[in-house]
């Protein structure tokens, strides 16, 4: 078989990267090559005749790909006369749910293979879904190749609240298999509880062979990355003592070696950071900021506490002191909306709570600015209305503008349309469809009914074009240059860092979010609001609270005309507006010269009467009934 199958595409013929947003990397320039497979199939190698001429799927294939567009007359009749011949729904190993794990080991007949070498066997014997040979590959591999992940997962080297380093070359032989270490404590990362029976036992069995105390450079100071410094004629970063140097070696915290190179490196190679009050181990708690204390014999409020604390460092007697002392005086663990492993806040849902319809970004904010605590009444309240505010990350993400193809076009994202009765934007649509599986009901019928109002594909100098319409207004400016109403990531009065995150599922910076929702959207827009709850503790500091390796790069106590500070964001606010560069009503697909190929589709007939069989797919099948799976490492629990 040829394994050309559709993997999905933008409109431009791109790699998907999300839906025009910022980060995504999406190009607008025109339409995607014809495919005549569909996303997760893959292409045959079968023959055909055209007006008595032997040819090959193959030939259709790549003259569709580079000589016709997705969507043109060319490219529709040429998949519906060959699309069923030319190409197949390939058996997925996992499509009974749970995730692949490619490197987990199956034996087949005696033979050790890892998962993906299986799956590749697959694809070469053309072994369709649904099959009954899918099947049989089905009941004998998914369990060793697909897992769900715990919420919790095992860590043989846990050791209360410290965690000890695997040594994941060392082999140990367990329930009459030879293993590693590392493949051990992978498995029961990826599969186990850390509750259950199979992580108590291995961990008892274990983990004085696989685990140990590594030695670390710094101990509870901070690794200075950016120093390298000379160790026996060599230079060496600093990272690279506790990454590199002491992991390969087993060194032991407490070793002779260990304090030698603690002696000779911590003075260049560790800094100590600001004192934090409410902060616990790994954990950063929220502060009751004025709450009444008693801090050195006199009265005074945890919140200035915590500010005398800062000038000092963390390892400080002072420091040291007040946090055993007034922690629990001061700081308290803040109730959660969505506090389920993996969960997230749905912004754009709305809920009941207090006898009151709200929506879930209000419930978000008034938790937050009301200090609600974890251990309270208020909290448990909150966790009625999970199942509205909250959801699980999906695998593969609803997006409403990717078609079935994989091609994405361009959101419309301030248009409003209706759906149900409900009327919303197209973008806050898109945010609730992010929620869902792309192949759930929900997704398919949201959009048969409002894709071709909210998506278009266009040409760069026409998204250009909406673009500035979108961010023309008579708004007076502040001193950023920007109209007063127009979105900005951090609050009045604080100031926005380089910090490196992901928004919308793609990687980017807070400065780049920053100018996307600044010169794209509205002040307490739906998009706006739900960007700052999301991203605003990660990317906006106070400017005295900035720490030493932090630079303000953005943002400003910004002003109006007349003195008064801007409102940058109110939490919990709604309102109309907003608009993006991918914005712009009735914008046309770009069209380009139509490129007539040199046959007629509807004549094509399918030569030797079908699929071509053989090779793999019948060595396949001969081993099927032998076929014995087992993830080494499970065998034996």
């Amino acid at each position: 078989s040829v394994n050309n199958g559709s993997g999905g595409t933008n409109a431009d013929g791109s790699s998907p990267g999300g839906s025009g947003e910022a980060g995504s990397g999406t190009n607008l320039l025109g339409a995607a090559p014809c495919s005549l497979c569909d996303s997760g199939e893959i292409g045959l190698d079968t023959d055909i005749l055209f007006n008595g001429v032997q040819t090959s799927c193959m030939e259709v294939y790549n003259f569709l790909a580079t000589q016709t567009q997705a969507g043109s007359d060319t490219c529709k009749s040429g998949k519906d006369a060959l699309h069923d011949a030319c190409c197949l729904k390939k058996c997925d190993l996992c499509s009974g749910g749970g995730i692949p794990d490619w490197y987990a080991q199956v034996n087949v007949n005696g033979n050790s293979m890892t998962c993906l070498e299986l799956d590749g066997i697959i694809a070469d014997s053309q072994i369709e879904k649904g099959s009954s040979q899918c099947n049989e590959v089905l009941d004998v591999a998914a369990p060793a190749c697909c897992y769900e992940p715990p919420e919790t997962p095992c860590n043989i080297c846990q050791k209360g609240n410290d965690y000890n380093d695997v040594m994941t070359d060392v082999k140990v032989d367990y329930g009459g298999t030879s293993t590693t270490c590392g493949q051990i404590f992978n498995v029961l990362f990826t599969r186990e509880e850390s509750d259950g029976e199979t992580c108590s036992l291995i961990t008892k069995d274990l983990a004085d062979q696989c685990c140990y105390d590594k030695c670390s450079l710094c101990g509870e100071l901070t690794v200075n990355a950016a120093i390298t410094v000379d160790h026996d004629g060599t230079k060496i970063g600093c990272s690279e003592f506790d990454s590199y140097i002491f992991a390969s070696s087993l060194l032991t915290e407490g070793t002779n070696e260990c304090t030698a190179f603690q002696s000779e490196h911590r003075d260049a190679c560790c800094y100590d950071t600001p004192c934090s009050l409410c902060s616990k181990g790994d954990k950063i708690y929220s502060i009751k900021e004025d709450a009444s204390v008693t801090y050195g014999g006199t009265p005074t409020t945890c919140s200035e506490v915590a500010d005398f604390l800062y000038q000092d460092l963390s390892q400080s007697n002072n420091c040291l002191a007040a946090q055993e002392n007034i922690f629990n005086s001061c700081c308290f663990q803040q109730c959660e909306l969505c506090s389920g492993a993996g969960d997230s806040v749905n912004w754009a849902a709305n809920t009941n709570f207090n006898g009151m319809s709200q929506s879930c970004t209000d419930v978000y904010w008034m938790l937050i600015s009301e200090s609600v605590e974890a251990t309270s009444s208020m909290c448990s309240a909150v966790s009625q209305i999970q199942n509205d505010c909250c959801y699980k990350m999906p695998s593969n993400q609803c997006n409403l503008c990717r078609d079935d193809n994989g091609v994405t076009y361009n959101t419309r994202w301030i248009k409003e349309v209706t759906v149900n009765g409900i009327t919303k934007t197209c973008g806050d649509f898109n945010t609730l469809l992010s929620t869902q599986e792309s192949d759930s009901s929900t997704c398919s019928l949201a959009k048969d009914e409002i894709f071709n109002d909210c998506c278009f594909s266009g040409s760069e100098e026409l998204v250009a074009a909406s673009k500035l319409e979108a961010v023309e207004t008579d708004a007076p400016a502040t001193s950023d240059g920007k109209p007063v109403n127009a979105c900005r990531l951090c609050p009045s009065g604080e100031v926005g860092i380089q910090a490196n995150i992901d928004f919308n599922g793609n990687p980017t910076t807070c400065v780049e979010v920053n100018s996307f929702l600044r010169d794209e959207f509205k002040v307490n827009t739906s998009s706006c609001t739900s960007a700052q709850a999301s991203l605003a503790d990660k990317c906006c500091r106070v400017p005295s609270e900035l720490k030493p390796t932090e630079t303000a790069v953005f943002g400003s106590v910004d002003t109006n005309t007349d003195g008064t500070p801007v409102e940058t964001y109110t939490a919990g606010a709604t309102g109309e507006g907003g608009g993006s560069a991918a914005t712009g009503e009735g914008l046309p697909r770009p069209s380009g010269d139509a490129i007539t190929p040199p046959m007629d589709f509807e004549t094509w007939t399918i030569f030797s009467g079908g699929r071509v069989n053989g090779g793999p797919s019948s060595l396949l099948i001969g081993f099927l009934g032998a076929v014995s799976t087992g993830l080494y490492l499970m065998s034996c629990l």
